[in-house]
């Protein structure tokens, strides 16, 4: 299963149309927030089916949630945008969320800078932003998640056992695949 991660697009599309160009064909774009005006642009035209979390500035999209937790066989993701858990500052308040919620994977956004940290067991991934970069470089960047079958072959209570994941050179892998982080020029 292919899924691609983005976030923070606010409105810009450009960027979003090269990925699709580079990725399709996936199975579901997850949008970590800061969609601003552009949601039903990005939603007629992704490849995929789309899970979408609302930002800081999204506030008028009402019926849009501040996050969400779901299952991708092995994995309990919690989504966020991350504004309310300060991820500048640290990961300690997402990393509370996560055990609330039973995750052994956050996916945030917020910082415009792409990210990976475990703790605790618990992969910590920020795909950065897709229109306004912030790191050095200032390229666009999203994740690419490429999740093997294997992942899908566990019962409900083996969804939840611990995972061992692993920093690597192109982003953060495990036994159930690997979330890369992908640059656009």
């Amino acid at each position: 299963m292919k899924v691609i991660i983005i976030s923070d697009t606010h409105d810009f599309q450009r960027y979003f149309y090269e990925m699709q160009d580079i990725e399709q064909p996936y199975d579901l774009l997850l949008h970590l927030g800061d969609i601003s005006y552009g949601r039903e642009e990005i939603a007629s035209f992704a490849a995929a089916p789309m899970r979408l979390v609302r930002g800081n500035n999204d506030t008028f999209l009402r019926d849009v949630p501040i996050s969400q937790d779901f299952t991708l066989g092995a994995f309990h993701i919690f989504m966020t945008h991350g504004h309310c858990q300060m991820p500048m500052v640290t990961l300690e308040f997402l990393k509370k969320e996560a055990v609330l919620h039973g995750a052994n994977v956050v996916l945030y956004g917020h910082t415009h800078r792409p990210a990976f940290a475990i703790k605790d067991g618990i992969a910590f991934i920020n795909p950065g932003s897709l229109s306004c970069p912030r790191q050095e470089g200032r390229n666009p960047t999203y994740i690419r998640w490429e999740i093997n079958e294997s992942a899908f072959r566990h019962n409900v209570a083996e969804r939840v056992q611990k995972i061992t994941f692993e920093l690597c050179e192109s982003g953060i892998k495990c036994e159930y695949g690997e979330f890369i982080l992908q640059y656009l020029k």
